[in-house]
This record gives structure tokens, sequence and C-alpha cells, in this order.
């Protein structure tokens, strides 16, 4: 969901779903919205953001649970095995069989009707995605008999399905101390250490990966490690991204919903300094 409704200037309120469809070489892309069909990412983004740009539109649960269906229906028609990835804390409040209390595992639900067993969708496999937003996961370090640090891996967690995504140190934080508290007092390489209001510390955020929806003979590692490295997958990112390669650039859409006349603006006060 791509939501411009946060006060800011132009005051137009508006909620757009959006998905994209990355094949299985992750060198075709298509992005797809209501009213603007399956398209290359290039030309979608234009089409997205003439089509809604300006547009004081609301997207309800029910039209968001159709363009879900939809656009599952249309992707697993195309290619045999899919991957549904979702973002909980961007999702759920429209697509509310995505909550904790009502989501079902091997089952996708759409709307008020019963949710539909997953092996009746040819191919799909779904993983809910739930990152730190709103302290939602826990706050995280690695802890061995040597010290603490920051491991980069794919962790089993403490129920069967559930997964969790962590990244090692990335270059922007290189200077990030380890085994140092900013409160407390601790121990690190066998030395005591006082605390450091002021180091530089760093944790990595913990990303809830949910295989929520298998075909049967599935193993859950095999998906949740496909949504682990997809992290890794995006071409132009040098360090790793918090949502999986598709979930982030659909997130990144939101950028071409701009108003023209501010952009505009922008490109005139540009061309004016020049």
């Amino acid at each position: 969901m791509i939501r411009q409704n946060k006060g800011r200037v132009w005051g137009l309120a508006r909620q757009v779903p959006v998905a994209v469809l990355v094949n299985p070489t992750g060198q075709h892309v298509q992005v797809r919205a209501p009213k603007v069909p399956w398209q290359p990412l290039h030309t979608g983004l234009v089409d997205i953001g003439k089509q809604y740009v300006n547009v004081d539109l609301k997207c309800g649960p029910d039209d968001v649970v159709r363009f879900a269906k939809d656009v599952i229906d249309e992707a697993t028609s195309a290619f045999p095995d899919t991957l549904l990835l979702t973002h909980a804390q961007n999702l759920r409040g429209v697509w509310n069989t995505l909550t904790n209390g009502r989501i079902q595992l091997d089952s996708l639900g759409f709307g008020a009707a019963e949710p539909q067993p997953i092996s009746k969708l040819s191919g799909l496999r779904h993983v809910r995605v739930r990152t730190a937003e709103g302290g939602e996961t826990p706050e995280c370090y690695g802890v061995t008999d040597d010290g603490t640090g920051q491991p980069k891996g794919l962790w089993r967690f403490l129920v069967p399905r559930v997964y969790g995504s962590t990244t090692g140190k990335p270059s922007t934080h290189s200077g990030a101390l380890k085994g140092v508290s900013k409160l407390v007092p601790g121990e690190h390489n066998g030395k005591l250490t006082a605390p450091k209001p002021k180091a530089q510390v760093w944790n990595p955020q913990f990303i809830e990966l949910l295989v929520a929806g298998l075909q049967d003979g599935d193993q859950p590692e095999h998906w949740a490690a496909l949504a682990h490295e997809l992290r890794d997958a995006a071409p132009y990112v040098r360090g790793t991204t918090v949502l999986p390669w598709p979930l982030h650039l659909a997130e990144q859409i939101e950028e071409y919903l701009l108003p023209t006349k501010i952009t505009d603006l922008g490109s005139q006060e540009v061309l004016g300094d020049e």
C-alpha cells in the first residue's frame, strides 16, 4: 500500500495498492496498480504517476483485497511457482487476514469469504514479512562464549514456520563498536568495559519471516531462505535492504506519486539556479 496521507503540504489523501512481479532471473520486473496493467517497471512508474498524481483516491479494504486476488491469479497463471511476499505492518490494516489473529497457515483469505486453501492457487507460496516498525520484532545481537557480535544469517525462531533474517554490519556503520553498552558496564575480550554513552554502536534489525503458505512437499526453510536472500538482490544497492527486493521496489513507488505542480516548481527552481 502506497499512502500519501501523512499531512504533507499538498493536503491530498491517496491510498493506492501496487504489486511488483520479478521473474526468476531477476531481469524482468513488472509493476501493476488498479487501472494500470502489468508493464515494465520504467513505464509502469510513469503511468502510475500519471494515473494517481493529484487525485484524492482512497482504496478501501474491499478494493485492496480484490486487487490482491487479481494480481495473484495473473502471476500464478504466468509462472508455475510463485512466491507472494507481503509486508505485515503495511498491508494488514486493509487486508486483515494477514493479522496474527486471523492468518491461517496454508490458506489465503480474501475479505469476508472463507480462506482459500493455497493448494487451489496453482504453485503459490506465501511469506509474510514483519519488520521492527513499531517495535514488533525483538532487538537482537549474537552471543558466544567469546563475546557478542552482529551475526548475519537466517535463523530458526521459537515456533515452526517462523524465521529471523539479520544482516551484517553495513559499511555506513564500519566504525561501530562491538561489546560496548551506552548504559551498563560489560565484558569484552575478557576485559571489563565501562559504559560509553557517546560510543557509536549498531545492532541488526531482526526481520521476521513467516512462511505462511506452502504447497505439498515443500520445505519451509527453502522459501524462508529465498526471502532472506532477496534482501541482498537489489542490483543498485551496495548493502542489504530491510525488505526483500520486490517489496523494496514496491515501497519506492511512493516517490512517483508526487504532485506534478510541486515537481514542476522544483524543476523551474533548478533551471533558474543554472
